[in-house]
């Protein structure tokens, strides 16, 4: 999970950067290529030194992760779709991405986790920003996008557990899946098949 998460952070920051290249001033030479990419990524308690080597144009990456080798096929990628095939190791492995703030969440087999991916420099300043304060999770499911209730995968009284789909949205002609933020009890649904939703919007309720 966090090699994809880092892979898929440090290809859209890379075509981010290749983006601005034509504003860049014509002056001195072009700054040589790194041969690998250094970054540090949290996990709640988890910590991981990574390596990364490739470019976004290959689909062959070698990652050392605390000084393990992974060698890593990945797919064209597509910044739009949520779902990357990798394989590793000779292994073909199928996750599930999207940004979370800063931040990457991932999904496989039913594990859920947020990754912080900084580089050197970012990791060396981070000693100096202010704690996150925890805040309370809310009993409810709330919408991330607008769009069109596709299928309420759940019923009143139902058992759910953190990172279950329990709701599909269609925005933007692309069906999305809604997980559950924690286990629990649904308590109410707040929506039906064919209803429009907007940003924000109750779904459905939780028992405390």
């Amino acid at each position: 999970m966090m090699i994809a998460a880092t892979l898929v952070y440090h290809n859209r920051a890379n075509l981010v950067r290749s983006s601005l290249k034509p504003m860049v001033a014509r002056v001195g030479g072009s700054p040589a290529e790194k041969p690998w990419h250094h970054y540090m990524v949290r996990s709640n308690n988890d910590m991981f030194k990574v390596r990364l080597h490739g470019d976004h144009a290959s689909s062959d990456w070698t990652v050392v992760v605390n000084d393990k080798l992974y060698q890593v096929v990945t797919p064209e990628f597509e910044f739009y779709r949520r779902r990357l095939k990798l394989n590793i190791n000779g292994e073909s492995h199928l996750f599930r991405l999207e940004y979370r703030g800063n931040f990457m969440w991932s999904a496989f087999c039913g594990i859920t986790r947020v990754f912080e991916i900084y580089s050197p420099l970012e990791w060396e300043l981070a000693q100096y920003m202010p704690k996150t304060e925890k805040m309370i999770a809310e009993a409810v499911l709330r919408c991330p996008m607008p769009g069109l209730v596709i299928d309420v995968m759940v019923g009143k009284g139902e058992r759910v557990y953190h990172g279950q789909e329990l709701v599909i949205i269609e925005s933007m002609k692309m069906e999305s899946g809604i997980a559950s933020p924690s286990d629990g009890v649904v308590e109410e649904i707040k929506v039906r098949v064919g209803q429009a939703v907007e940003t924000d919007e109750i779904l459905l309720t939780f028992k405390s």
